[in-house]
């Protein structure tokens, strides 16, 4: 049982010592569990991922089916990073669209394919989560949105865009839509993409790498 044995190291040391930790763990062969607060920490090291809240296991298995398929609002905002926003359903000239606050997200075919319900819910309100890899930058794009801050990791840039939609959390026994006007998601990009804080970033979305949350419950939508 390790019990978070690198929360008191700095950033180097433990990235060092979760290889260590990870090489002995297979040397001796032994069944090994972790508790950590540190999503990154979870996805690299766990061979199966169990989040808990409240003294329950909420969901369980694999930490890419876990960050792939979160079964609610809790698990989307602690396993990974992912902002969701108030979104409502509808129809526009035929096509099932998403309305978030004053834009609109077309849905292709491949999303009304993972989420069939959706062709019979219009006016349907529901929480719309988006990660970095759901958002690119496209001259083209459905969104054109202010771009707030920007920040460069490594060969990838993390820019944050404001959106006029509300954000949404998931307490102990509610969800909760956020008395704000506004909300910011964020995006990723290549460091070497230049992006002005002065004037609007068009952006499309992967409709295929969207994330839907029943309001009323916090569930994720299949």
């Amino acid at each position: 049982l390790l019990d978070e044995p690198m929360s008191n190291l700095d950033a180097k040391l433990r990235a060092q010592t979760g290889f260590v930790i990870g090489q002995i763990q297979r040397r001796l062969g032994l069944t090994t569990l972790m508790v950590t607060h540190d999503h990154n920490e979870a996805m690299a090291m766990g061979d199966q991922l169990a989040v808990m809240r409240r003294g329950q296991i909420v969901q369980s298995g694999r930490p890419i089916d876990v960050y792939d398929a979160p079964a609610n609002i809790f698990v989307a905002q602690f396993v990974g990073t992912m902002t969701i926003v108030e979104a409502t359903l509808c129809d526009g000239d035929g096509v099932q669209v998403l309305r978030v606050g004053s834009h609109v997200v077309p849905l292709d075919q491949a999303a009304l394919d993972r989420f069939p319900s959706l062709r019979s819910s219009g006016g349907r309100v529901v929480g719309l989560g988006l990660r970095a890899d759901a958002l690119r930058r496209d001259a083209t794009g459905s969104l054109a949105l202010d771009v707030v801050t920007t920040t460069c990791i490594g060969s990838d840039r993390l820019v944050g865009l404001e959106i006029d939609s509300p954000r949404i959390t998931q307490h102990a026994t509610n969800v909760e839509v956020l008395d704000e006007r506004t909300s910011t998601i964020v995006m990723s990009a290549c460091a070497h993409d230049k992006v002005s804080l002065w004037e609007p970033c068009r952006v499309s979305v992967d409709t295929t790498r969207i994330h839907l949350f029943d309001l009323s419950t916090g569930d994720r939508i299949t």
